[in-house]
């Protein structure tokens, strides 16, 4: 059995997380984390009342949802307008959403 692939969208330095995805892995939180490693970019939920992070805001009545990473994002240089569409995959040790090296054009030509 293979699992239904998990998609969200990069632009503009934005994350767009559709309604399913939101709920699946954000249910219910206000902000993420993001954590640059060697290999990947980590979307982590941040669950403490505690401020900080990325806000998660609504976008429109479905219930998708924006992460407004703009200045994360400009330190890798992936704020251009240019829509990008990236595999994500749900990481239980590291209890988050991975985006892979692979999919990222900041990676290429790294040596992965």
């Amino acid at each position: 059995m293979s699992e239904q692939q998990i998609m969200i969208r990069l632009k503009n330095g934005k994350l767009y997380l559709d309604c399913q995805t939101y709920e699946t892995f954000f249910r219910g939180l206000n902000s993420v984390a993001l954590v640059k490693t060697e290999t990947s970019i980590l979307l982590l939920p941040i669950v403490s009342d505690a401020s900080g992070g990325f806000l998660i805001k609504t976008m429109n009545m479905k219930g998708d949802k924006v992460v407004d990473a703009v200045d994360f994002m400009r330190q890798l240089n992936l704020d251009n307008p240019a829509e990008l569409s990236l595999p994500v995959r749900w990481d239980k040790e590291r209890g988050g959403l991975i985006i892979s090296s692979s999919d990222l054009p900041i990676f290429s030509g790294a040596g992965d």
